[in-house]
């Protein structure tokens, strides 16, 4: 993916996106931000499994369409950084190029957005990736229970 946007509109976006995610966050896919290539725009999704939330920014040039999760605060911290009015964002082997950044991109496998089937309101999520959700999950809310005041 290579697309050239307005950074401010992107922040804007991305913070929408963000708040999504809660200030409890506990795992690492739920602290990621999708952004994809949609037509003429970029979406950016976030979800903490019970709620979701799609910004989109217009005006974009896509060089390349594509995909990639990134860590939410990582891309705004990088964003809010810029001394610039448009960035070029780049997918290459291995990392995110944002303007002269480089970071890490999310591994595919934490979160396999194409396995949710959305119909309506209704979300279905595959058992397994369920399980998985789950498997994670437990313990990490049983750290942060043992770590809390009074916990």
């Amino acid at each position: 993916m290579k697309v050239t946007v307005q950074v401010q509109e992107l922040l804007r976006a991305c913070k929408l996106a963000e708040n999504a995610l809660g200030s409890g966050r506990i795992l690492t896919r739920l602290q990621a931000l999708r952004l994809y290539t949609h037509e003429n725009r970029l979406r950016i999704e976030a979800t903490d499994t019970e709620a979701g939330i799609r910004a989109e920014v217009a005006g974009i040039t896509i060089e390349q369409p594509g995909q990639f999760m990134i860590d939410g605060k990582l891309l705004i911290d990088v964003l809010r950084s810029l001394a610039t009015e448009t960035v070029v964002i780049n997918r290459l082997a291995g990392s995110i190029q944002i303007a002269a950044f480089n970071v890490q991109p999310l591994a595919d496998e934490h979160f396999s957005w194409n396995a949710w089937e959305v119909t309506g309101e209704t979300k279905t999520i595959p058992a397994t990736l369920l399980a998985r959700l789950l498997r994670d999950t437990v313990p990490a809310a049983r750290r942060q229970a043992m770590t809390a005041p009074g916990g």
